[in-house]
């Protein structure tokens, strides 16, 4: 069953794991009231299948995608990282370089398409980007 939000009940997730060799599983803002205005939705459920997902010892990487100015922020990166530093096992992360090759697809459906240019993000590098999980010892790359 899905929740209110349209995600996956831990009971949907439960039933499919037996199934499931690697979770390919996408996180992008930690803060709730951040993921609401960015995403319309809360993250607690996203929060808490991850967890679950982890305890029960699945395969898990994480993937962040890094919008400019949304989530590839440090404070942003920070809390991911902290997050993910206190599950109990450690995950895998891949950090996703924004690109907007969706942009031609929103404008041939005649939608606008809101997310920003990519060159108007000011975080630093995706490569400065690595460096901010150094500090937390958990295992990170570019790409995935």
């Amino acid at each position: 069953a899905l929740d209110t939000c349209g995600y996956a009940s831990w009971d949907v997730i439960d039933a499919v794991r037996p199934y499931v060799d690697v979770f390919l599983y996408d996180l992008k803002i930690i803060d709730d009231e951040l993921h609401k205005k960015y995403t319309g939705v809360p993250n607690q459920l996203i929060l808490n299948n991850l967890n679950a997902l982890v305890t029960n010892g699945e395969h898990v990487i994480v993937r962040i995608p890094l919008i400019p100015g949304i989530t590839d922020t440090e404070q942003n990166l920070h809390e991911i990282a902290e997050h993910l530093a206190a599950l109990p096992v450690k995950v895998e992360i891949n950090l996703l370089p924004y690109h907007d090759s969706a942009r031609g697809k929103y404008e041939r459906l005649g939608q606008l398409y809101k997310l920003p240019d990519p060159s108007t993000g000011d975080s630093g590098s995706p490569a400065e980007m690595l460096d901010i999980f150094s500090p937390y010892d958990l295992p990170v790359s570019l790409g995935g």
